[in-house]
């Protein structure tokens, strides 16, 4: 009996205690006209850039850069490289890139996926070459961590970027077409971005604000950035005779710029 009456008594402790539970959170069953009120900090989209930005936010950029690929070893001609195939060491890449970041005091960390693509033909005057065309898709996973937060305003933000990389690379000789895939392959990447707000805000201070609340834009910049490719693994190497693997994709390492929007 005893026993019976503790379970007793602690199942009607343990209903009190859920229902003034829910009683606190929902202002009790006998006030259905009243709501749950929740006090939210507001965001003061006025303030500086480090006092507004949040946790999260995202990441958009649009890039160029000329892709020099060192070791790429033609499909057709035996022994030929890029200068053989197109007149030209360099293939202009237009490429994009979309993110996620993860804002802490004094940076941010980002994750960004990026597709590239350009081609190349010979100059008019490599008339021995001119029905010769070599096209690039470039497809890459990116860590990157920069230096937004150490001022209220990010005017200029250092950056470093490393990641993987592959490559579809089309070759094409007239009417024939070979095509070839690269392995994944290290790459990285370091810059500096230039903050455009204050152009605006200089020509009109409601831009910015306007921009925070219509999509959440907070920042535009330029970016300048250096660029290289490692080889693959399993590459082939020029410096042995017939070296068997994949397409070798390094890069001499090139000069690129942007244009990037943070959300």
């Amino acid at each position: 009996m005893k026993f019976f009456n503790l379970i007793t008594t602690a199942f009607i402790l343990i209903s009190f205690e859920t229902r003034a539970d829910i009683f606190s959170q929902t202002f009790g069953d006998d006030t259905p006209d009243r709501g749950q009120v929740i006090v939210e900090r507001p965001v003061d989209i006025t303030g500086s850039y480090k006092e507004r930005r949040g946790t999260h936010g995202g990441l958009f950029s649009i890039n160029y850069e000329k892709y020099n690929p060192l070791d790429y070893a033609s499909q057709f001609l035996n022994g030929g490289y890029i200068e053989n195939i197109t007149s030209s060491t360099q293939i202009d890449l237009v490429s994009g890139e979309l993110g996620y970041k993860n804002n802490f005091k004094l940076g941010s960390a980002a994750i960004l996926l990026g597709y590239a693509r350009g081609s190349s033909s010979p100059s008019g005057d490599a008339s021995m070459n001119k029905d010769r065309k070599l096209t690039l898709a470039r497809t890459s996973l990116s860590a990157n961590f920069a230096l937004d937060a150490i001022f209220d305003e990010p005017y200029l933000v250092p950056y470093v970027q490393g990641g993987i990389y592959h490559f579809n690379v089309t070759e094409k000789k007239a009417a024939d077409t070979l095509s070839a895939t690269s392995d994944y392959a290290f790459n990285y990447r370091f810059g500096v971005l230039f903050q455009l707000n204050w152009i605006e805000t200089a020509i009109d201070s409601s831009t910015q604000t306007d921009g925070l609340r219509s999509s959440g834009l907070q920042n535009t910049y330029i970016d300048i950035y250096y660029v290289d490719h490692l080889a693959a693994s399993g590459a082939t190497d020029p410096a042995v005779a017939n070296s068997n693997g994949t397409v070798n994709m390094r890069s001499a390492g090139e000069l690129g710029v942007g244009l990037k929007i943070e959300f």
